[in-house]
This record gives structure tokens, C-alpha cells and sequence, in this order.
């Protein structure tokens, strides 16, 4: 399989430019030969890549006879052959009488076997018009390395010829450059030829047959020179490859101011790549360099998706908007393929880039069809990728072989016609819908500038009317505006007034907020080495604190209402309350016993299982038994920080709160039985001062940063603590507005 597909793309690949190169030499050079108009050369594609000998030979027949149409020297003697090596073999008057003959029967059997330096020995009669005339020698060798000698004088060397594949440099040269020399006064001549094949018999061993192993000719000097100098003999395929460079860079150029056209990106690869296969093309008729061409031609077939992939992305793009699954398979197919050639698994690459074209064939058909089917805009215009090259394939096959205009003979090539029509078929859809594109592009532009001018005309014209209008009222604005500005200062005196009323009432609601909290004094005196930072947001708080002695316990509580303000502060006023009855008059001393009560105490003040209200509280509740050096902690929602030995230990409250949505839950808090020792300090706190926003990029203080600043103070006493949490706070806050309601309570044992 791998050695089919390899050869069918090299094979066709050679053979194209072999048949460019013999076209470009009938059109340009007049050969002054007399020719057989009844000859009739058919090649075959099948014979050349045939491991037939029948089908190489019949291939090789046709060369030869298209080689020397025009050759000056008629080669009525077979060629003689031996292997082996001897400088005296190149001698004129060698006898070579006891050589094989090479006849047509014998070549492919000798070359099957021949493998090494061997020579080739021809004698041919010369007419006499040749005699003293300027000719050119040309040798096509096909990986071979020749020395050629002209009647026991040295001519030229082709290459470098070896005793091993390892020194010997092999040509292939396709398009050969002509070898000036002139025939002496006697009409018996001979070549001879010392050849090498380390390199050609690789080639044989690939079942590749491209003729013998090397086709000599003599033409006339004068005419070879004129046409080496001629610079238009690559025109066709520079021309070729420079409409698709100039493509593949405008539309590359396209993409790049317009990154939403990723079907130009896909458009200039496809033209990028067979500029790429043209200049490759180019490179194989200018070169002689046989290692090369051999890797160029071993490893064509691998890098051909580089021109398919590409229209498969942008039939995608152009009909879909996007790359369908199918595309990805083909690009990993390709890596694939890719990666298998450099790996050397050729076997396994050459199925892969067969299943990948076959993919890849079908899917450009499929879109297309299915555009045209379903109606898509554009779709008709890529119907000439499919139907133009068959279409002019039955024209051509139907009109004659020549047509002669103006005495000039140009001659009906269909499968050049064909093949033209099936590569320059997408370049050609594809300006033709860009054209169709722009031009729409350029009527939707003149709708839009149309329907600006209108928009435009409507609008000065109501511009008129409002001047008119306003020119109209402004003496009725002025007097109005007198009349509102009077309003306005008296709303202004009324809002004032209200305003003054409420703060007045805030004010005095503060001083019974801060009535129904405990002194401090007192909690300073139970627990002398205590703080209280408490900074509410607004006059009133939403955040409390309570403290109580029974027995020899001490309990303190922090609390943080739902919201702040005057919602929080009423909130602030019943937790306490009942905080002062669950302790005070109830004589519970348990924080979780504490907590179990407050929750269900807020539930039932708010009725909470009556209606929708989430109010509620989190709160952090200590026992202290200074006596039993022993701490009693439960906290909803709130943590209890402990800090030894600068280490913080973190308590966790359980994650529900008092009241608000534990209405619809049943659960039971959890109290924390911690085992105090001299020199520990407590904190609990509200959310208030770690979400407060400020700093230098105006982000939240953030827990991390308040557990780090309270690390860092352990060394002060608690008063020195509490003046310096609350100017790093106010540093913190800067202009920022407070967000939330502060309490912090701290207290080292």
C-alpha cells in the first residue's frame, strides 16, 4: 500500500513536469529535423509506477522515442554493456565485440541484476552536414553518475562516480544543461559511458520506472543556447506559483485586519501550499541533486494535506461558522502521518494519508452539496469546484486536437485543460464569492449611509422644532423656575427639620441602647485585663455586648444582629433582653444551654414561625470558671479565637444562627470545654471590622490581616491593645465609609 501511494504521487508529480518541460521544448525551438508525423506516443501513467516489465517497457519505449524526436544523431546500433571497470573501455578502437547487447528484450533482466560501476559502449555513423558544427550533448540521468568519453576523449562528468552508494553523487536531472562540442572529419564515432547505480538501483527496488538509466542526446548549440537564454521558458509555472503567493498574502494580509474572517486565514494556507508545490516543481527542473530530489520525493505525499486540510477548514468556516469535528480528525490524522514518516513507519503513514485524503475528498464534496441543497448563500459559486473541471473535460474531449489561429497551432491538451480547470476551480469560487461579498457588503453600506441621511434630516429637523419650542417657553421656564427654586428652599427647610427630628430621636435612642448595655466598668472589674472596641456604623448598633457574673462563673457574650442601624439596634434591644432572663432570671450558665434558649426565645418574640421574617443574631457566648481555670464556649456563627504563646487557636461556632432561618431546624449548639493557662488571651468579635474596605486599593480587611495584626500586638497590654486595633481600623477605613457595625471584646487571663 505505502509503496502504491508514494509512487502514484511521485510518479504523476515527475511525469507532469517531464511533459512541461518536453511542451515548453516543441513550442519554443525550432528543430531543423525532419519529423514523423505519424508517430504516435502514448504514455501511460500505469506503466511508469507497473512492476511489470512489460508495461516499464512499453513506458520506457515512449520516453525514448520522445527524447529523440529531435535528436541529430539517429542511434541505428544497439548499446553494449559490462560490468565491471577499466580506463582502456573508453577507447575508440576498443574491441567490444564480446559485450551483451542491450537490446529492448534484455534491459529490464540486466538492469534487475546490475548494481555497481559498469560501462556502456554505442558506435553510430554521423551524416555530413554534423561534421564541424557547434552541437550540444545532453545526458538525462535518472540516479545514476556518468563519466562520458567522445571517441576515446574524455567529454564531461555527471556527478560523481562511486564504488559504493556512500561516495558516489548521483544526479536526476530532468531538464539538463547542454555540453558544447563538435564532431571530428570521419563519420564512425563512439560513446562511451562509465556509469554508476548505487542510487538508481534503490529507485528500481521501489518499482518506480522512469526510463533507462540514463537518455543521451545531440542538438543543434545554437539553438539550446537561444533557448537557455530564454527567460520564458518557467513562465508558466513562476507566473503559476506567483498568483497564488500573491493570493495566500493578500488574504493572509485580509485575516489580519479582520480577525473575524477566519476563512481567509484557512484560503491563503491552501495558496500558500501550492506556491509551496510550485516552487518544488521548479526546484526538480533546475537541480541535478539527486539525495534532494530522492527526500523531496519519499516524503511529497506527507506534507500534500497541507494544501487539502485547509479547504476543508474554510468550507467549514464560510458555511457553518465554525470547524466541524470531522476537521480535527483530519488535522490529528495528518500529525499522525507526519509523525509515522519521521518515526520511519512508512506503512503505517501511507495508509493514513490515503484514509486521510479519501476523508478529506468526501467531506468537501458533502459541504458543498449540502450547501447547495439546503440553499446556503454563496453555495452555487463552489459548485465550480466540482463541476467546472468535468465540464470543460467533456467540451475539450469533444473539439479537435489542434486549433490554428492566425497560422499559430495551439494544440487541445484535455488533460492539462482538466487538471487547470480542478486547481484554479477554488481560487477562481473563491474571488468570485469575495467579490460577491464585497459587493454586498458595499449595497448593505449604502442602505446604512442612506438610512444615516435619513436618520440625520429627521433629526435637524427636530432639533428645529425643540429650538423653536424651548425659544417659545423660556419665558414661561424662567418664571417656573423662579417658582420651583422657591419650592425647592422650602422643602429644603421642611427636610431639615425632619432631618434634625429623627437624628434628635436616633440620638436619644442611643443614649437607651447604651442604658440597657452593661458598664464596662463592671466587666473590667470582673476580668481586669478585658477590652471592648464597640464602633457603631450609624447612631444606634446592631451589635451588643452582655456580660453577667452568677456564682463564681463570669459570663460575656458578643452579638451581631441582622443589619445595623435602627432594625439592628430594636434587634440589639431583644437579644439583649432575653440574654438578661435566660441568665439573670432563668439562672442558665451553659453557653450552648444559653443558645438553645436564645434561639427559641427569638423565634417565638418574632413569631418567626408565623411568617416569613429571617431576622435574627450570630453571637459568641464564654463561661469563664476563673477558679477551675476553665473556659465554656458556644458560639453560632461566631469563632472564639484563643491565643497561646503567640499561636492562635481557632474554635468553631456551629454554622447556623440564632433565630431568622433556624426557625425550620431543630438542631442543638455545641459547647467547646477549653482548658485555660496564665497569660492566654480571648477574642470574639463581629464581621464588622474584618469586612471593612480601605487601604490603599480600597480592597476588605479581610480575617487573614485581622488575625496577623492581633498576633503581632501580644506584647501590649490589653488597654495599649484596644487604642491600637482601633487607629489601625480608622487607618484602614480612611475616607472610606464604615460598612458595618464593630465589636471586638478581648480579655487575657
Amino acid at each position: 500500500m505505502r509503496n502504491i501511494i508514494r509512487n502514484q504521487f511521485t510518479a504523476l508529480l515527475l511525469f507532469l513536469i517531464w511533459s512541461s518541460t518536453n511542451a515548453q521544448n516543441d513550442s519554443n525551438k525550432s528543430v531543423n529535423v525532419a519529423r514523423d508525423s505519424n508517430v504516435n506516443i502514448n504514455i501511460s501513467l500505469s506503466d511508469f509506477i507497473s512492476e511489470d516489465e512489460g508495461d516499464q517497457e512499453k513506458a520506457d519505449s515512449s520516453l525514448e522515442l520522445l527524447n529523440n524526436i529531435d535528436n541529430l544523431v539517429k542511434w541505428n546500433k544497439p548499446w553494449k554493456v559490462k560490468n565491471g571497470d577499466d580506463p582502456i573501455w573508453s577507447q575508440i578502437n576498443f574491441d567490444d565485440s564480446n559485450w551483451q547487447v542491450l537490446s529492448s528484450d534484455s534491459a529490464e533482466k540486466i538492469q534487475s541484476k546490475y548494481e555497481g560501476i559498469g560501462w556502456y559502449r554505442i558506435h553510430f555513423e554521423i551524416d555530413s552536414s554534423l561534421m564541424n558544427v557547434p552541437l550540444a550533448f545532453y545526458i538525462r540521468q535518472f540516479g545514476t553518475a556518468a563519466d562520458v568519453y567522445l571517441d576515446g576523449k574524455f567529454l564531461n562528468s555527471y556527478g560523481k562516480v562511486g564504488n559504493n552508494k556512500k561516495s558516489e553523487e548521483a544526479e536526476f536531472s530532468l531538464n539538463p544543461k547542454p555540453f558544447a562540442f563538435s564532431f571530428s572529419n570521419t563519420k564512425n564515432h563512439v560513446f562511451a559511458i562509465r556509469l554508476s547505480t548505487f542510487h538508481r538501483a534503490n529507485i528500481i527496488s521501489r518499482g518506480i520506472s522512469l526510463g533507462k538509466n540514463f537518455k543521451i542526446s545531440v542538438k543543434n548549440l545554437n539553438e539550446e543556447i537561444s533557448y537557455a537564454a530564454d527567460p520564458s521558458k518557467y513562465f508558466p509555472l513562476i507566473f503559476f506559483s506567483a498568483i497564488f503567493l500573491t493570493l495566500g498574502a493578500v488574504h493572509f494580509i485580509m485575516f489580519i485586519y479582520n480577525r473575524q474572517k477566519k476563512s481567509n486565514l484557512s484560503y491563503s494556507m491552501y495558496c500558500f501550499g501550492i506556491f509551496a508545490f510550485g516552487y518544488y516543481a521548479y526546484y526538480i527542473l533546475t537541480t541535478s541533486d539527486f539525495a534532494t530530489i530522492a527526500l523531496f520525493s519519499k516524503s511529497i505525499m506527507y506534507f500534500l494535506p497541507l494544501i487539502i486540510v485547509p479547504l476543508v477548514s474554510m468550507l467549514h468556516r464560510i458555511f457553518y461558522g465554525k470547524r466541524l469535528k470531522i476537521f480535527w480528525i483530519i488535522v490529528v490524522l495528518n500529525m499522525v502521518s507526519i509523525t509515522m514518516f519521521i518515526s520511519s513507519k512508512l506503512q503505517i503513514a501511507a495508509v493514513i494519508v490515503f484514509v486521510l485524503f479519501l476523508m478529506a475528498s468526501v467531506e468537501i464534496i458533502r459541504v458543498i452539496f449540502n450547501a447547495i441543497r439546503k440553499r446556503k448563500d454563496g453555495a452555487w459559486i463552489f459548485a465550480f469546484v466540482i463541476l467546472l473541471a468535468p465540464l470543460a473535460g467533456i467540451i475539450s474531449s469533444n473539439l479537435p486536437d489542434y486549433f490554428v489561429i492566425s497560422g499559430i497551432k495551439i494544440p487541445n491538451n484535455t488533460g492539462a485543460i482538466v487538471a487547470s480547470c480542478f486547481i484554479l476551480g477554488l481560487p477562481f469560487s473563491m474571488t468570485l464569492y469575495l467579490a460577491r461579498d464585497f459587493a454586498n457588503m458595499g449595497k448593505q453600506l449604502k442602505k446604512q449611509i442612506k438610512q444615516i441621511t435619513d436618520l440625520s434630516e429627521t433629526t435637524l429637523q427636530q432639533e428645529k422644532e425643540k429650538k423653536q419650542i424651548l425659544e417659545n417657553q423660556k419665558s414661561e421656564l424662567e418664571i417656573k423656575v423662579v417658582e420651583r427654586t422657591q419650592e425647592v428652599w422650602e422643602q429644603k427647610n421642611v427636610i431639615e427639620i425632619k432631618n434634625k427630628e429623627i437624628t434628635d430621636s436616633l440620638v436619644y435612642a442611643k443614649r437607651i441602647q447604651i442604658a440597657m448595655l452593661p458598664d464596662r466598668k463592671l466587666l473590667s472589674k470582673m476580668l481586669e485585663q478585658s477590652i471592648i472596641l464597640f464602633l457603631p456604623k450609624d447612631i444606634v448598633s446592631g451589635d451588643f455586648y452582655a456580660f453577667s457574673q452568677r456564682q463564681n462563673k463570669i459570663l460575656v457574650g458578643a452579638a451581631d444582629c441582622t443589619g445595623h442601624g435602627v432594625a439592628g439596634a430594636f434587634m440589639s434591644l431583644i437579644g439583649g433582653s432575653l440574654l438578661y432572663q435566660i441568665v439573670n432570671e432563668k439562672n442558665v450558665t451553659e453557653p450552648a444551654l444559653i443558645l438553645d434558649h436564645l434561639n427559641e426565645g427569638i423565634i417565638r418574640s418574632l413569631k418567626q414561625k408565623e411568617n416569613n421574617s429571617n431576622d435574627g443574631m450570630d453571637i459568641a457566648v464564654c463561661a469563664f470558671d476563673l477558679e477551675q481555670n476553665e473556659l465554656k464556649f458556644a458560639g453560632a456563627n461566631r469563632p472564639l479565637w484563643l491565643i497561646r504563646n503567640n499561636e492562635l487557636h481557632f474554635f468553631k461556632p456551629d454554622k447556623y444562627p440564632i433565630g431568622g432561618l433556624q426557625v425550620m431546624h431543630d438542631e442543638r449548639f455545641t459547647q467547646h470545654v477549653i482548658q485555660l493557662q496564665k497569660g492566654d488571651t480571648i477574642y470574639m468579635f463581629s464581621d464588622g471590622y474584618a469586612d471593612q474596605f480601605g487601604g490603599d486599593s480600597g480592597k476588605k480587611l479581610m480575617t487573614k490581616r485581622f488575625r496577623e495584626q492581633l498576633l503581632s500586638i501580644q506584647n501590649k497590654s490589653m488597654h495599649e491593645q484596644e487604642e491600637y486595633l482601633n487607629n489601625y481600623f480608622e487607618d484602614w477605613k480612611g475616607a472610606y465609609e464604615q460598612v458595618d457595625d464593630v465589636l471586638v471584646i478581648g480579655i487575657r487571663i
